[in-house]
C-alpha cells in the first residue's frame, strides 16, 4: 500500500500533551480537529478497509 505518498502534507497543530500514568505510562498528543485532517483520516480508513482487520468503531472518523 501507498497510501502515505498519495497524500499531500497537511500542516497540524497540537491542542495538548499528556500523560497517561501507570506501569507503562504512555504520552499522547491531541491534534486541533480540521477539516484536513479528518479527510486525511477518512480517506486512510476508505483506502486500508479492505486490506486488514478492522479497527475499533470509536477511532473511525465519523464516530
Amino acid at each position: 500500500m501507498r497510501f502515505p505518498q498519495a497524500q499531500p502534507a497537511i500542516a497540524v497543530q497540537l491542542a495538548s500533551l499528556g500523560l497517561f500514568p501507570g506501569p507503562a505510562a504512555v504520552l499522547f498528543a491531541a491534534p486541533v480537529v480540521s477539516a484536513e485532517l479528518l479527510a486525511l483520516h477518512r480517506a486512510y480508513h476508505e483506502a486500508t478497509w479492505a486490506s486488514g482487520p478492522r479497527c475499533w468503531a470509536h477511532y473511525l472518523a465519523e464516530a
